[in-house]
């Protein structure tokens, strides 16, 4: 009886341990930036371009009727996000078109545990010789080289922007 007992409570070990390596198969809505290092969970809305740049001067770009993503690989030399933080305050008080009651800087932890920044304002802009007030949102992480990452996500001021940022901060993953 004892022997039929612990035969039964080690196959339940054992299931349980199978069970616990089972690997979750990706998000089929998973937006991966190899160059610079980090993914997102996007919905079928957005649209890419320039996934595989070969350098900064044309960035990984996301766009949707809720806004447009960018992705940034800064350089080497720029590798620390809260320097980072500090030059786009100063960016942002230099602004004229910047609504000065507006700058927010926020630290946040992604799901997966990506700490950042987030630093966000809203800036006039010109459009179609029309003048819109616009979120700008940049999520500063460093990736697993060490090398600092700029996620911007730039919305009109009457979108969700609050959803899509409450996204980028949630799914925002390490590669």
């Amino acid at each position: 009886m004892v022997g039929l007992v612990s035969i039964g409570l080690l196959a339940s070990i054992l299931g349980c341990a199978r069970e616990h390596e089972k690997v979750k198969a990706p998000n089929p809505h998973t937006t991966g930036f190899a160059q610079a290092g980090v993914s997102l969970v996007l919905g079928d809305e957005w649209q890419a371009n320039d996934l595989a740049a070969p350098h900064s001067l044309k960035p990984p770009t996301l766009v949707s009727e809720a806004g447009v993503i960018r992705v940034i690989l800064l350089p080497a030399d720029r590798a620390d996000p809260e320097v980072v933080a500090d030059g786009l305050r100063a960016s942002f008080d230099a602004n004229p078109k910047a609504s000065k009651h507006s700058f927010r800087r926020q630290k946040f932890v992604s799901k997966s545990g990506v700490q950042g920044l987030c630093v966000s304002y809203l800036e006039l802009t010109e459009r179609n010789g029309r003048v819109n007030e616009a979120q700008n949102h940049h999520y500063l992480v460093r990736n697993k080289a060490a090398r600092c990452v700029v996620i911007n996500y730039l919305a009109s001021a009457d979108s969700e922007a609050d959803t899509v940022s409450r996204m980028i901060r949630t799914t925002l993953a390490l590669q």
